[in-house]
């Protein structure tokens, strides 16, 4: 389920123990050997796993612009203003760090 939300993600300051992450979206095309496209249809369970922190509470040790890899089914699938493809997410889902 995505839940809309009508204000922009730059403006969203989570509690502590929460983060906003963008997740970066793989490609959803793929082109066969003969050159026809085809389009990826993808549930929650294939979410990307991964992404860049958006917003972060002061006091958890995960800075905006990290990187972070977390279980794809963590987290809450969100849009702000109707932009697609951010996840709120606990600290504690947070496998590691990437980079």
């Amino acid at each position: 389920m995505l839940h809309k939300i009508d204000f922009d993600a730059s403006t969203f300051k989570p509690r502590e123990g929460h983060l906003l992450v963008k997740v970066n979206k793989p490609d959803d095309m793929v082109k066969t050997e003969s050159g026809i496209v085809t389009e990826i249809k993808r549930s929650t369970l294939d979410r990307p796993c991964y992404g860049r922190v958006e917003a972060s509470h002061p006091e958890d040790k995960i800075p905006v612009g990290a990187n972070v890899v977390f279980p794809n089914t963590d987290g809450i699938d969100c849009s702000f203003n109707g932009v697609e493809g951010y996840v709120l997410l606990k600290v504690e889902s947070v496998i590691g760090l990437v980079g």
